[in-house]
């Protein structure tokens, strides 16, 4: 989802560059695109993190899952000067603890092992190959 929300915002904030100059904003143009890459970059470098089985995947999952919690809080909440943003907070609260814990969790290496560890996958051949 980090991924995906990243690449959207990098697509449509760039797509519409002339048109976000003229708009009173409360952050710089720039923030936008900026941040929706770095989103999408952050994203796909776990993505390729898991998809090589790279040992720090679920500790790089974790971090960019809390860094970006911060950063929805800084991004929606303590920028923006409209009080519209500020009126569902008890709910992005919830929202964001729930995700927060469940990707913990997820990342526990007893159940990060179960469910993406290579134990699973061997085949007898290489399991026998592994124990002698």
């Amino acid at each position: 989802m980090i991924t995906a929300w990243g690449s959207i915002r990098l697509a449509s904030s760039w797509g519409s560059v002339a048109w976000l100059k003229t708009l009173p904003l409360d952050v710089p143009w720039w923030y936008l695109p900026l941040s929706g890459a770095a989103w999408a970059l952050a994203g796909l470098t776990v993505w390729l993190m898991f998809f090589t089985d790279h040992p720090w995947t679920p500790y790089a999952f974790l971090t960019v899952v809390l860094t970006f919690a911060a950063f929805w809080w800084l991004d929606r909440y303590l920028l923006p000067q409209a009080h519209y943003f500020t009126e569902n907070w008890p709910l992005a609260l919830v929202i964001t603890a729930v995700a927060v814990v469940v990707t913990g969790l997820l990342t526990l290496p007893p159940v990060w092992n179960s469910n993406f560890g290579a134990d699973d996958e061997r085949t007898p051949q290489s399991q026998n190959r592994a124990t002698s």
